[in-house]
């Protein structure tokens, strides 16, 4: 009977054991052995390392840095009343260095999307609708990237402006 196993780097990052080397599939093989595919020898550590985040984890990273950006912003907007400080502008560094992580964690999101929802399928052929959830979702992480770097833009602006208004106001 042939192997039925297909060799495709997209269906290897579904969440299956592959091979660290080539990305085999490993289903259906002992824990610890040889690939049949590259010939390379695997174990259940290196096969563990070797795969790619899941979904969680992929949410959490995009949250994490969300959260602390918008604690920022909050804790910002709600001493906008007085006159700014220089604790207004270092409030402002964690909320800029939150979007940017916030945007690289979304630029990393595209490709890890893309793997999910491409590898998503064992069959041979690639559907259009793994193709369709690729795109969106890639797309999705990048809008969100983009605003993200817009807002860290913005922020940045906001930090200058508190500094020159406070050295300003210092000066009088």
């Amino acid at each position: 009977m042939a192997d039925e196993r297909v060799h495709h780097p997209l269906f290897a990052r579904s969440g299956g054991a592959a091979c660290p080397a080539c990305r085999f599939l490993l289903e259906g093989l002992p824990p610890q052995g040889t690939c049949p595919e590259c010939g390379s020898a695997y174990e259940p550590d290196s096969v563990y390392r070797s795969q790619p985040p899941s979904a969680a984890r992929i949410a959490l990273h995009l949250a994490l840095p969300l959260a602390v950006a918008a604690a920022a912003c909050l804790a910002c907007a709600l001493t906008l009343g007085s006159a700014p400080s220089l604790i207004d502008t270092v409030a402002l560094v964690p909320a800029f260095a939150a979007c940017c992580a916030f945007a690289w964690a979304s630029w990393r999101a595209i490709n890890l999307i893309e793997a999910l929802a491409l590898g998503g399928s064992r069959s041979t052929t690639e559907l259009p609708s793994h193709r369709i959830l690729g795109c969106l979702g890639s797309g999705l992480a990048a809008i969100v990237g983009v605003i993200s770097l817009a807002v860290g833009f913005a922020l940045l602006v906001a930090m200058l402006v508190l500094l020159i208004a406070g050295s300003l106001g210092a000066g009088r």
